[in-house]
């Protein structure tokens, strides 16, 4: 079990990373940031807007990226720099064995698929995939306990 004081180092250091890679992002494209497009694409998780309670730390972490990649987004407004996110629902990796099997998951390739051709039709994307919806517009059309209790429910 980790302890609160793990956590907190954790988001410090995700903090840290967020800072490094926007210095190194600088140093690398320099002035061209002003005049060449630049995307920057965040990889969340549907689990940023409905937490899994069997990976908290994950879930955390993933609506934290969430939060900063709205700010940077709002913040880099009017210029060159894209900062998008697409988050994916279930994909059938073995990042989580249970993903890699179950009929829930997305296919790796179909997310692959819907994301480019996503990015192709609105080089602002939409904040998420149709397989991601139910979990990124919870909140937004009241549905957000009936999602949660869903994830929670035994299969």
């Amino acid at each position: 079990m980790h302890g609160a004081n793990d956590e907190a180092v954790a988001l410090h250091l995700a903090q840290r990373l967020g800072e490094h890679l926007l210095a190194d992002a600088h140093r690398e494209f320099g002035d061209a940031c002003k005049s060449q497009l630049i995307v920057l694409d965040n990889v969340t998780s549907g689990l940023a807007f409905v937490p899994l309670a069997i990976t908290p730390i994950y879930s955390a972490i993933k609506a934290g990226l969430h939060s900063y990649t709205e700010s940077l987004r709002a913040q880099l407004q009017g210029t060159s720099v894209r900062v998008i996110a697409l988050p994916p629902p279930a994909v059938a990796t073995d990042l989580m064995l249970s993903h890699e099997v179950s009929p829930m998951s997305m296919p790796l390739q179909a997310y692959i698929d819907e994301s480019m051709a996503l990015l192709a039709a609105n080089p602002n994307a939409p904040d998420c995939v149709q397989n991601a919806m139910m979990l990124c517009d919870a909140k937004a059309t009241g549905q957000y306990a009936a999602v949660f209790s869903m994830l929670h429910s035994p299969r």
